[in-house]
C-alpha cells in the first residue's frame, strides 16, 4: 500500500519511471507504527526486476545509476504563500552481498509518516506496470479526488503538478496526445480507475481541464 499526503501528491515533480517505481516501493515498506524512515533493504537483483532492468547485462551498474540519479531529483511542495524544495533520498547503502539500504529524506516525514487525515492510497501493484511517468502522476492525482468523482484542473496548474516544463508541450495538442491520452488508454487497461475529460476554453484556447473518475 502507498500511502501519501495530498500535499505530496500534488507537489510538483519530475522522475523517470524508474525513479518513480522506486520511490513507490520504499513508501510501500513504510509500516503504520513508524515515527521515523528506517533504511529499506533490497536485493539488487530483486530491485532490477521491479524496475524493469532484469535483461541488462550490468545490473548492479545499472541500478546504482537509476539510484544516484532519484537522490538529485527534487521535488516541490507548496505550502501556503511559499514553496520548499526537498530531496526524496537520504541515502544509499551497498553491500558486499548484493543488497542495498536506501534511506527516504526524513523531512519528508510530516508527508509519509502517521497520516491520519488529508491522505491518499492505493496499491502499489495498479502503477508498477505503467509505462509513462506522466500515467503514473495522473493516476494519483485521480485516486486523490476519486470520492469526488471529478476534478479540475487550470492547464498552467495541472502541467506544474506533473512536472512539464514551459518549453514542452507549448502546443497543447501535443499535451493531449502524448500525456492525457497516454494515460487514459493506460488507466483504463492496467489500473482500478478510468477517466474521461472535458477541456473548458478561454476564446479559442484551452485553459483548463475536467476529468471524470471512474471505478
Amino acid at each position: 500500500l502507498v500511502v501519501k499526503a495530498n500535499k505530496l501528491v500534488e507537489a510538483r515533480q519530475r522522475l523517470s519511471v524508474h525513479e518513480q517505481r522506486i520511490i513507490l516501493l520504499l513508501i510501500s515498506k513504510i509500516r503504520p507504527q513508524d515515527v521515523n524512515f528506517l533504511w529499506y533493504k533490497f536485493q539488487i537483483r530483486d530491485l532490477a526486476k521491479f524496475l524493469g532492468l532484469e535483461t541488462s547485462k550490468r545490473i548492479y551498474i545499472d541500478v546504482r545509476k537509476a539510484v544516484r540519479k532519484l537522490m538529485k531529483r527534487v521535488i516541490t511542495v507548496d505550502r501556503k504563500a511559499r514553496d520548499i524544495d526537498l530531496h526524496w533520498i537520504e541515502g544509499a547503502e551497498y553491500g558486499d552481498k548484493g543488497h542495498v539500504k536506501i534511506c527516504i529524506n526524513q523531512v519528508l516525514k510530516p508527508y509519509l509518516l502517521n497520516l491520519k487525515s488529508h491522505f491518499t492510497k492505493y496499491y502499489i501493484g495498479y502503477v508498477v506496470h505503467l509505462r509513462s511517468t506522466y500515467s503514473i502522476r495522473v493516476y494519483e492525482l485521480l485516486k486523490r479526488f476519486e470520492n469526488l468523482g471529478e476534478v479540475a484542473f487550470e492547464l498552467d496548474r495541472l502541467k506544474h503538478i506533473l512536472g512539464v516544463n514551459h518549453d514542452e508541450y507549448s502546443l497543447y495538442g501535443n499535451f493531449k496526445n502524448k500525456v492525457i491520452f497516454v494515460a487514459q488508454k493506460e488507466l483504463l487497461e492496467k489500473t482500478d480507475i478510468a477517466f474521461t475529460f472535458e477541456e473548458a476554453k478561454d476564446g479559442k484556447k484551452v485553459s483548463g481541464i475536467r476529468f471524470t473518475i471512474k471505478k
